[in-house]
């Protein structure tokens, strides 16, 4: 066999190298043995962003929302959400907590984009999910950023049992449901410009009602 079949074999089998895929995951936390846990959203191999409109569904007959804090990963004008500011009714009755974060051009950093406190409050259980939905997510040449999304937690199989004698901190590893990104985007990014439109985000500050 020549040179060149050779060559062409080897290139034939040879690992194509593939670009890093972006994703967006959440993980579940139990804080303390006091019923807080702590919902972290991240960000890996960001392509460059500009804007995130982003929703945490939960039922609100398990968790009350106590805070949100924005993480390090990105720096931007803008990042708002429905639980800051609301008082400890309003609270209670969200199923849903929207972060919504802009800036003037894009951001390449990854790590943590948000986390979210809450305080376990069960009464009337419809559902043990924490589903992590986008809203939309694009650059500053208004561009749709798809992204793989790892959301969705069965957030208190292994946390309960935690509650009833066993050791520890739980920890909750992300999703058992992968969904892709690429539906019509809920942000507005105008480039070179401060002022920044969010666009069809109709729960943005208020209260999320079960639909």
């Amino acid at each position: 066999m020549g040179f060149w079949a050779l060559c062409a074999i080897f290139m034939m089998f040879a690992p194509v190298n593939a670009e890093p895929i972006p994703e967006i995951y959440v993980a579940f936390t139990q804080v303390d043995e006091q019923g807080y846990y702590q919902a972290t959203v991240s960000i890996s191999n960001n392509p460059g962003i500009a804007a995130y409109n982003l929703l945490l569904e939960f039922d609100s007959g398990m968790l009350t929302p106590i805070s949100i804090t924005e993480g390090a990963a990105l720096q931007g004008m803008v990042f708002t959400s429905n639980v800051t500011g609301s008082d400890e009714e309003r609270l209670t009755e969200l199923n849903g907590v929207t972060a919504v974060w802009a800036s003037a051009e894009n951001n390449y950093g990854n790590g943590v984009l948000f986390t979210v406190l809450f305080r376990k409050d069960i009464s009337v259980i419809r559902t043990n999910q924490l589903n992590l939905v986008s809203r939309g997510i694009g650059n500053a040449d208004e561009e749709i950023v798809d992204f793989v999304l790892h959301g969705v937690i069965n957030m208190f199989d292994e946390a309960l049992e935690a509650d009833d004698g066993s050791s520890g901190l739980v920890v909750i590893i992300i999703a058992s449901t992968v969904i892709v990104v690429g539906s019509v985007i809920t942000i507005l990014v105008v480039r070179n410009r401060s002022r920044h439109k969010f666009m069809d985000n109709r729960y943005h500050n208020r209260g999320l009602k079960d639909g």
